[in-house]
């Protein structure tokens, strides 16, 4: 083969190579256009059109140029403007305004753990808008303590969602919890004078002792029990929720939710991470940024429980380093046992979005057959 005839048919290699190039680089752009046309509802005329336009993104659709619009026609460039407002809305939702700000403060509840000390710990206990981590090992007294919370939502009338990824959910030891929750909040013992009661820590009080059935009642159905025991049924579970409180059609029982336990995210997500499974890391973010818009725009209180991994420095949340941004709020559990049947818990308050100076600070409390108190004693049962 002479030079001149190696030369041209290397040209023409060259040449096919780039074209194919192109028509790949075209086909992926226009499969990027439809994904993005389709998310966003578009007809096939207005795909077509941004297809030409080279639009493979949100971020392209904002930045459009004006010389580009005038190219489509009426109808399409009246499409093209409501998409950029829908856009502006998803990649722009941190940003509010001074008033925005202020009416989100005041729509903010805390909602107390039933114990005062944790109460203490965290800034008057769980703050809605906020996603509250409690890590531990395996058992250091996490679903104790969710129990424990949720029957105190559920006995001051808010409604109490429960995500169960491990059967954990026990509506008997719940009843426990609650009955002797009740006798402290309640009277006890009629005084002398027939018109006043006198609690467990003998304090006058003016409330009539709750039938017990009455008040296991009124605390088992708000709680609201879910059991998702895989990933793909917790992103169900998740993304319902947030379309459901989100629809004016919303169910009166799910309107008045306040609280959310997902106890416990790790062992759902774990087996997803690494390995062949190159979808789990976005499944995590996906669940993390769910959690975060469930708690912000309906102003619940969302706490999820997590198991922790060893190494230096502070106790981490199991699971990938970028899980770690997700939690506001996040509390540290290690129990110890105290013979006979009891256990002594030690919570440290790790991360605090509202009062880090407080961070380091820890408080002890007792697990027994009564639930999470703050003292322990002998007598006890």
């Amino acid at each position: 083969m002479s030079a001149a005839t190696a030369t041209d048919v290397a040209t023409d290699a060259a040449t096919s190579a780039s074209v194919s190039a192109s028509r790949k680089s075209a086909r992926l752009g226009g499969h990027r256009a439809s994904r993005l046309a389709a998310n966003l509802g578009a007809p096939d005329d207005v795909v077509q059109a941004l297809e030409a336009s080279r639009v493979f993104s949100y971020e392209d659709l904002l930045v459009l140029p004006e010389v580009t619009l005038r190219k489509f026609s009426a109808a399409q460039k009246q499409w093209v403007l409501e998409a950029q407002r829908s856009a502006r809305t998803q990649l722009s939702g941190c940003v509010l305004t001074g008033l925005e700000l202020f009416l989100e403060d005041s729509r903010r509840d805390v909602l107390s753990t039933g114990i005062p000390l944790l109460d203490g710990l965290l800034p008057g206990g769980l703050a809605t808008g906020q996603v509250t981590e409690i890590i531990g090992g395996s058992p250091s007294g996490k679903t104790q303590l969710c129990l424990s919370i949720a029957q105190t939502v559920a006995a001051s009338r808010r409604t109490v969602m429960f995500i169960d990824t491990q059967n954990n959910f026990n509506s008997t030891r719940l009843d426990e919890i609650r009955e002797y929750s009740s006798s402290k909040r309640n009277g006890t013992c009629l005084a002398a004078d027939g018109s006043t009661y006198v609690d467990s820590t003998g304090a006058e009080t003016s409330l009539a002792p709750e039938d017990p059935v009455v008040s296991m009642c009124k605390v088992l159905t708000g709680i609201i029990c879910v059991r998702a025991l895989d990933a793909g049924t917790l992103s169900q579970t998740l993304f319902a929720l947030d379309s459901k409180l989100g629809s004016h059609q919303c169910p009166c029982s799910l309107k008045s939710i306040r609280l959310v336990i997902l106890d416990c995210i790790s062992p759902l997500l774990s087996p997803l991470l690494g390995g062949h499974h190159t979808g789990g890391h976005a499944l995590m973010c996906d669940l993390g940024q769910a959690m975060k818009r469930i708690a912000v725009q309906h102003n619940i209180a969302f706490l999820v429980t997590n198991y922790t991994v060893t190494g230096p420095g502070e106790p981490k949340p199991a699971l990938a380093e970028s899980w770690r941004s997700i939690a506001d709020n996040r509390l540290y559990l290690i129990t110890e046992p105290l013979p006979p049947t009891h256990q002594r818990m030690t919570v440290t308050l790790l991360k605090c979005i509202e009062a880090p100076y407080k961070c380091g600070e820890c408080i002890g409390l007792h697990i027994s057959t009564q639930g999470i108190t703050e003292e322990f004693h002998e007598g006890s049962t």
